[in-house]
């Protein structure tokens, strides 16, 4: 699985909604 957590880090606006976001713009 990806780490976002430097892009929360940079981004405090991403929400849980933009880490699910995040989460399936990688799972394929």
């Amino acid at each position: 699985m990806a780490d976002f957590s430097h892009i929360l880090a940079t981004r405090p606006d991403f929400d849980d909604e933009d880490r699910e976001w995040l989460h399936h713009l990688v799972a394929d």
